[in-house]
């Protein structure tokens, strides 16, 4: 399609025309047909709309393509039917962190911890979608997700490219709507990291089950090379109640200072959903076997699941998973099976609407290499929703594996987020 642009106009697309920017990694789906990774929950008001100039409305009347930017929707361009439209988005952290560890000094410092911009580009009414995430922060720029989304039904699509894989629900909740500074100890070393490939995804029945079917290299995220064997993926979501987004902070309204929809109470509808996830893949490690100081290299079979559960009501949000992963050799088998398994649970409260939420997380982990019991208190000051927040938060790791008592480590961190 040809549009001939013969005036610029600078509005914010209306309510029915605007979707919430996603400054993350990666698509997470409820009922609706459009792959937004973090689609803001129904019960939220829209984002506050200043109505456009006179000069935007006629330009608009003439069959113009409308450019239109606000802190709360990032940089949006339409076309003047709506059919298709290009979004940027941007997600920045600065994070302090102390660290004292048994026996250690204390060690600190601040960094920029996420500095991520977000392209995405929406065809003939969101059938097409594609979305390239960068990141910035730390020694290089990195390629996080770059993909594209082709909707062949409304209960199914299909992804391809290099993006997350639908398993863990904390690793597919975005990272500026997690309840804490971080997903979590447990999360992220569980998780199965970005990978090459395509997902068949979809949400029948109006977002009360969700499903997504994967087959990607296996190799990890940026490889050229091909895994010894592909990395399989399935998930299964029920929501019996409706589609429950992936968020970890559903009481917190998106909207404009000015807004008077700002400090309304949170929805009270009690929304449910449990998942489960499985995958396998092979991958290649160095390994340090029992026979002396050898050292090879050696393909692993890996062997995954998960489930998930997730319930929250006004202002109270709970979640919890589980994680269980086994290890064996692939080619030879000579190196011995090992298993891991991990579990914790998070509940936030939103203390002062619609300020401040409180957040408590702890699990145990029983991994290849640690056995920890991770205590994670945490709250959140909100100064216009996930857009603009400070995080704090503290950690207390109680290793299990040592003869020491108490917490072997302490963490403590404080966050400022700007998300548009």
């Amino acid at each position: 399609m040809l549009l001939q642009i013969a005036a610029l106009a600078c509005v914010v697309a209306s309510p029915a025309d605007s979707s919430r920017p996603i400054a993350d990694d990666a698509p997470t789906s409820v009922a609706a047909p459009d792959p937004d990774p973090n689609p803001a929950p129904a019960v939220n008001p829209a984002p506050e709309q200043p109505a456009p100039p006179p000069v935007a409305a006629e330009a608009s009347s003439q069959g113009e393509t409308s450019l239109g930017f606000s802190p709360w929707n990032g940089l949006r361009v339409e076309s003047a039917d709506g059919r298709h439209s290009a979004e940027f988005g941007f997600l920045g952290q600065v994070r302090g962190t102390v660290v004292e560890g048994a026996g250690d000094d204390v060690q600190g410092g601040i960094a920029a911890n996420l500095i991520r911009p977000d392209f995405a580009f929406h065809l003939w009414e969101r059938r097409l979608t594609a979305r390239l995430i960068t990141e910035f922060a730390g020694p290089g720029a990195d390629v996080l997700d770059a993909w594209v989304s082709v909707r062949l039904t409304d209960a199914m699509r299909v992804e391809i490219g290099q993006f997350r894989p639908y398993l863990s629900r904390a690793f597919r909740t975005a990272l500026f709507d997690v309840g804490l500074t971080d997903r979590g100890v447990i999360a992220n070393r569980m998780r199965i990291d970005r990978d090459v490939g395509l997902t068949l995804a979809g949400e029948p029945w109006g977002g009360k089950l969700e499903y997504y079917v994967g087959v990607l290299n296996g190799a990890g995220r940026n490889s050229t090379s091909l895994a010894p064997s592909p990395l399989l993926t399935a998930r299964v979501v029920v929501a019996p109640l409706g589609p429950v987004p992936y968020t970890q902070a559903p009481y917190v309204s998106d909207v404009g200072p000015r807004s008077p929809q700002r400090s309304a109470p949170p929805d009270d509808a009690l929304r449910v959903a449990v998942g489960g996830s499985a995958y396998t893949v092979a991958n290649r490690e160095t390994l340090e076997l029992s026979t002396g100081t050898t050292v090879r290299t050696d393909p692993r079979r890996r062997w995954g699941a998960s489930g998930d559960a997730v319930v929250y009501k006004g202002r109270v949000f709970s979640m919890a998973e589980g994680f269980y992963e086994r290890r064996q050799g692939f080619e030879s088998l000579d190196i011995d099976t090992q298993q891991a398994w991990a579990v914790y649970g998070q509940v936030g409260v939103l203390a002062w609407n619609p300020y401040l939420d409180v957040t408590m997380r702890s699990g145990v982990m029983m991994n290849f290499d640690r056995e920890v019991v991770p205590i994670e208190p945490g709250l959140n000051v909100y100064l216009f929703g996930h857009h603009a927040k400070m995080q704090m938060s503290y950690r207390c790791d109680v290793e299990l594996n040592t003869d020491e008592t108490g917490c072997g480590a302490h963490t403590g961190a404080l966050q400022a987020q700007l998300w548009f």
